[in-house]
């Protein structure tokens, strides 16, 4: 009897080790979907901008960000590309609080942030009578490097009132800068759509002409309000998309303008208002207050994307719960867009067009083991935290199943605040991969920045797993793993 307790006990001890290993064991990513699925940004997400360049690389701007630049390679990965904090606001002047609604533009070769502040009144607080448009220029190549200067306010002259929303439209040889501004200055009320000519990316070139003001029922839920304007060109016709009523409203929605390509766009009588909205909240879907969007197209210039924002819940208001949400863009017989219900959140959606295949792996849900942990202190990481490795011998490991024999790009999203370029182990397999993983710095503060750390490497079709080790006591903090399928046009033969 005492040996078939000891028997028991042993085979007892060995289920219970068995289960805590398998407890600490990543979770196996399942084979590589072409799908996504919203929200892009689960919160602090308000009015997205994003700019495809020629570069090959989407440029994303929020809000909540700061003036910050997220670089990414696939238009559903726009949040879990680099991010640069490139410019911040000066502690004084008329541009020295509240910056809303940053917009990147590529113009005359070099890259324009417009975005709109206000002037610091003597409590601390920005003065709402005094928000206007400013524009910052860099020459470089690159806009999340080079020197980013002030170029002031874009205004009308004559006509310097509350503006907010500047948005810019190249046509025809011509710029065109549109925005949202009240005919003087006055607290809340009604805001309209305007639309003037630049002579260059910084100085306005004409006065000012209002081409919409809230009129419909649906543009005046909470305010009669017309913001955030934003072009879109297609068979020989212009649209206007602009956000209505007050962004604090579930009933923020989008309605659009439209004129022929070949009219006169400083005419208002060449515009034409739609009377219903183009897209507007879905409580069946859980989105609300659905607005402040900004269009693009997929890699391969195929489709048409909308990236907008909206609440989770009833109620949210103008606050840190708005969501950056990607929608496709249909159109109707008619020629007119067509952006459809908002989606539910978690519903697998199509990858846009040309966006290559990917398995993306948060580092919250890695193995982690020898004193690395998960955390979620930091802001905008992507899904719900991040590990961070804060010694030596600390590792974090994915397990994923891979569909093909190919080569494949590991791209490690990261933040590193040393002053030196960390190196950290990279395994595969559990065998070294030769040169490990470098982490040059990020910046000096947390989560200001992050970057992506990438290697190559060839592996075959199957379970893998996939770890890196820190090497130092120096604390690195791993916020997400994309893999990418390199095409096998790009390696020969598949197998």
């Amino acid at each position: 009897m005492a040996m078939k307790r000891r028997t028991m006990a042993i085979v007892y001890s060995i289920l219970i080790a068995a289960l805590a290993v398998a407890s600490a064991s990543p979770a196996l990513a399942a084979n590589a979907t072409p799908t996504y699925s919203n929200p892009l940004k689960p919160e602090r997400g308000a009015d997205p901008w994003v700019y495809k360049h020629t570069d090959g690389y989407y440029y994303y701007m929020t809000t909540a960000g700061g003036v910050s630049i997220w670089k990414s390679k696939t238009l559903s990965g726009l949040t879990s590309g680099e991010k640069t904090e490139v410019w911040t606001l000066p502690s004084a002047g008329p541009n020295s609080r509240e910056m809303w609604a940053p917009e990147l533009h590529y113009l005359e070769g070099k890259w324009y942030i417009y975005y709109t502040a206000t002037d610091r009144r003597p409590n601390g607080t920005g003065d709402p009578l005094k928000r206007r448009t400013f524009v910052l220029e860099n020459d470089s190549p690159d806009p999340t490097k080079g020197t980013w200067i002030d170029r002031g306010q874009v205004f009308d002259p004559d006509n310097d009132y509350w503006a907010i929303d500047g948005t810019v439209l190249e046509h025809n040889g011509e710029l065109y800068f549109a925005w949202s501004g009240k005919p003087y200055d006055y607290a809340g009320g009604e805001q309209r759509i305007y639309i003037a000519t630049l002579s260059d990316p910084v100085t306005m070139s004409s006065n000012r002409v209002e081409l919409s003001r809230p009129t419909y029922d649906w543009e005046t839920g909470g305010t009669p309000i017309n913001e955030a304007p934003q072009f879109l060109k297609r068979d020989g016709n212009i649209f206007l998309v602009f956000s209505a009523s007050h962004c604090s409203s579930d009933e923020y929605k989008l309605g659009f303008l439209s004129a022929p390509e070949d009219a006169d766009l400083l005419n208002p009588e060449a515009w034409t208002k739609h009377p219903t909205p183009l897209f507007q909240q879905s409580p069946e879907n859980g989105a609300y207050g659905t607005g402040h969007n900004s269009f693009t197209t997929s890699p391969d210039g195929t489709e048409n994307y909308m990236v907008y924002h909206a609440n989770p819940e009833s109620g949210q208001g103008c606050g840190q719960f708005r969501q950056t949400r990607l929608q496709k863009v249909e159109w109707n017989p008619d020629g007119t867009p067509n952006a459809g219900v908002p989606t539910a959140d978690s519903v697998d959606l199509p990858l846009p067009s040309g966006e290559p295949v990917k398995w993306f792996l948060e580092a919250e849900a890695a193995a982690v083991s020898n004193g690395a942990e998960v955390s979620k202190t930091a802001l905008h990481y992507t899904g719900t935290g991040y590990a961070v490795a804060n010694g030596a011998g600390e590792t974090i490991e994915w397990t994923v199943e891979l569909d093909k024999h190919r080569n494949y790009i590991l791209d490690f999203r990261y933040s590193n605040l040393a002053s030196t370029t960390e190196q950290l182990e990279l395994r595969v397999d559990g065998e070294l991969v030769l040169g490990g993983l470098a982490l040059p710095q990020t910046a000096t503060r947390l989560w200001a920045d992050y970057k992506l750390a990438s290697r190559e490497v060839r592996l075959k079709k199957g379970v893998h797993t996939i770890s890196v080790t820190a090497t130092s006591g120096t604390p690195i903090y791993i916020d997400s793993l994309t893999i990418y399928q390199i095409p096998p046009s790009e390696l020969g033969d598949d197998h």
